[in-house]
């Protein structure tokens, strides 16, 4: 059945949308609650660049600017207006307003950077060491699960002296430990976004509540992505038990769900709705916002680690599966709730980018992962289809409440995924059918971004050269990369030069191509040491039985940072 087939039957696609003329229109409950704002409230950028500046929840604004000769103000509209950087120094762009007889204010700090001319050129991109094939044992099956500007930033340059003898004559790292270094000081001016995964309390795991690993963060890290706790297993399943094996949480009346203030769709049939946990998510954002550290969301819609309930007739996990037209109503119920939570919350800023879609190639036929195949027959392993109407629906439900918000611009929106050297061109071809025009998308809106390459890498496979081949393959396409949950894993455990090499030179591809000016926007390692990895004992990452033990692979990383101050 055609989809505006299925809309015919009472199904509405988007939030209380409803389809009036071929349009998507939201309904009045998503604005109802909208304050007077700004999309921003500080922005950094560099001489010369340009953002603009959007007010929302007012009719219109008197825009003006408290230093003329620092930023200019253009194309100025009654609820926009484009700021121009034109000097170094720092000033605000006032957005005042009526309520009534009184007039009052927003403002925008504006920090102008001096724009600085960069004489690096990109250099070949070395192979790995290891050309085993993808059949190798390294092979991922299954996952685990500062504040930058988000105005992308001009070609990184460096701007002092870095340890001369860190990167060889040869192109190679050498061994030398520099005890004030951190991966946020290397990495920073050339990505922007430097992660980690974090966790607040899952399995007597507590980093973020833990003051010296939050010292470690903020010394070494300007982003987090939460390993478990975003996820449908946490948000949709009873919190009191084992995440890992999910138990729905309680169900209440669409009636009293209205009163709570959850926002129910216009063609949602059923009597109930299940609760949504989020105060978890709450002081997680506060975290966050104490410690000066940004969050990626993560992850809104994965067949994984979501309550089977969520998919079966009367939220029964023992019922049969629902059509695809309720399913539907589901998705955007939760999708437009989650959304709606955070951007009304007084931290929301500190999310920076979501992954909605998460490994939607990687849905298998052997009883596990049946949920949203069974129920839209989009097929499994390599016959999966590029155009899945859920996973758009998702995209699109999410890019129109960040529009609600005033925050679209400073939130970007990732299809995320693990080897994707193998499906390269399928991630392509599906991202690009969410951003085309047609029923869910009628002004074919850029509705996601980009790719979150997972990055989940070994020495036996894939190769340095298969990976950035793939990041090469996206940013041609014309997307935004995130390289999202990095480790690599030590397949030959004796040959520590070998493993040192395989990051140095991936980490020094990924850098080569951000100098170039590609959009890299991030970098995220995914743990803080190999003791707490979801690779437990495979030694995947920078530090080894603690964040007080650094492995010589940190210093191979060190080495490719500081490639950026004399690529030739």
């Amino acid at each position: 059945m055609g989809f505006m087939k299925k809309i015919a039957t009472g199904v509405s696609l988007v939030v209380a949308f409803s389809i009036v003329a071929g349009q998507v229109n939201y309904s009045d409950n998503v604005n109802a609650k909208a304050k007077p704002k700004l999309n921003n409230s500080k922005k950094v950028i560099v001489e010369g660049k340009s953002f603009v500046l959007k007010a929302s929840g007012v009719k219109k604004v008197k825009w003006s600017v408290a230093n003329k000769k620092i930023a200019k103000l253009k194309n100025i509209k009654k609820k926009s207006v484009k700021v121009v950087a034109a000097k170094k120094g720092t000033t605000k762009v006032v957005a005042k307003y009526s309520v009534g007889k009184k007039t009052k204010k927003m403002q925008c700090r504006v920090v102008v950077k001096a724009k600085r001319i960069s004489a690096v050129t990109a250099s070949p991109i070395a192979d790995s060491p290891s050309t085993t094939s993808p059949s190798g044992n390294n092979q991922v099956t299954a996952t685990a699960t500062v504040i930058p500007t988000k105005e992308p930033s001009p070609t990184p340059v460096p701007t002092a002296i870095p340890t001369p003898s860190v990167v060889s004559e040869t192109g190679s790292w050498e061994y030398i430990p520099c005890d004030n270094d951190s991966l946020l000081k290397e990495y920073g001016e050339i990505f922007g976004n430097v992660g980690t995964c974090l966790t607040y309390d899952v399995l007597g795991k507590r980093e973020l509540q833990d003051a010296d690993t939050m010292k470690h963060v903020r010394d070494n890290y300007n982003s987090f992505t939460l390993e478990n706790e975003m996820k449908p297993s946490y948000i949709l399943a009873d919190p009191s038990k084992d995440f890992r094996n999910p138990e729905f949480n309680r169900l209440i009346s669409c009636e009293e769900a209205k009163e709570q203030g959850y926002i129910i769709p216009e063609g949602y049939e059923e009597s109930d709705v299940p609760a949504l946990n989020l105060d978890t998510i709450d002081k997680i954002m506060q975290v966050a916002k104490d410690n000066g550290i940004r969050m990626r969301g993560h992850v809104l819609i994965w067949h994984s680690q979501t309550p089977i309930n969520f998919f079966k007739e009367g939220y029964n996990k023992d019922g049969a599966f629902v059509s695809s037209d309720v399913m539907d109503q589901r998705v955007i119920y939760y999708v437009t709730n989650v959304m709606k939570h955070i951007c009304e919350s007084p931290n929301r800023d500190v999310i920076y980018s979501w992954d909605i879609v998460n490994e939607y190639f990687h849905q298998h036929s052997d009883g596990t992962d049946e949920n949203w195949s069974k129920i839209y027959d989009i097929g499994y392993n390599a016959s999966l289809s590029t155009r899945p109407t859920y996973a758009k629906l998702s995209f699109k439900i999410a890019h129109d409440i960040l529009k609600e918000y005033g925050m679209r611009d400073e939130v970007t929106l990732f299809y995320n995924d693990y080897n994707t050297s193998q499906v390269a061109d399928k991630i392509v071809a599906m991202v690009n059918y969410f951003n085309e025009a047609d029923d869910i998308n009628p002004e074919g809106e850029k509705i996601c971004n980009g790719v979150g390459m997972q990055c989940h890498l070994g020495l036996k496979w894939p190769t340095v050269g298969e990976q950035l081949d793939t990041a090469k393959k996206f940013l041609d396409a014309g997307f935004e990369i995130q390289i999202t949950e990095l480790d690599i894993v030590n397949d030959n455990e004796s040959s520590d030069a070998l493993y040192c090499e395989y990051w140095f030179q991936f980490m020094k591809g990924l850098v080569e191509m951000r100098m170039s000016g590609s959009p890299i926007t991030g970098v995220t390692f995914w743990g803080l040491s190999d003791s707490v990895s979801w690779r437990w004992g495979q030694s995947a990452l920078l530090y080894g039985k603690s964040i007080n033990d650094p492995k010589k692979a940190l210093y191979a990383a060190y080495a490719a940072a500081q490639l950026r101050w004399n690529l030739k």
